[in-house]
């Protein structure tokens, strides 16, 4: 991700990761459920001060899934506008 001096001051940087494995020649999607909404997603968190999005991909897929491994590639990187309140 980069800096975007055009984006909101409540624009909130993010990043995570897709965890996959192939297993028996299928692929399996590791999917986590948030505490607050309940719903299903991938692992992705708050980028840090200081830390980097692969630092960040890494450390929140550890937290939220438990789950380590080799980060392939960025898909994409996006930030988080979110709604005062």
């Amino acid at each position: 991700m980069t800096s975007d001096d055009s984006a909101p001051h409540d624009a909130v940087p993010q990043a995570g990761t897709v965890p996959f494995r192939l297993r028996d020649g299928h692929l399996e999607l590791c999917l986590v459920t948030s505490r607050r909404t309940g719903q299903w997603g991938f692992p992705k968190g708050v980028v840090d001060p200081g830390e980097t999005d692969r630092t960040t991909a890494r450390r929140e897929t550890w937290e939220e899934a438990g789950l380590r491994g080799e980060l392939i590639s960025p898909l994409c990187s996006y930030t988080d506008v979110r709604a005062p309140g």
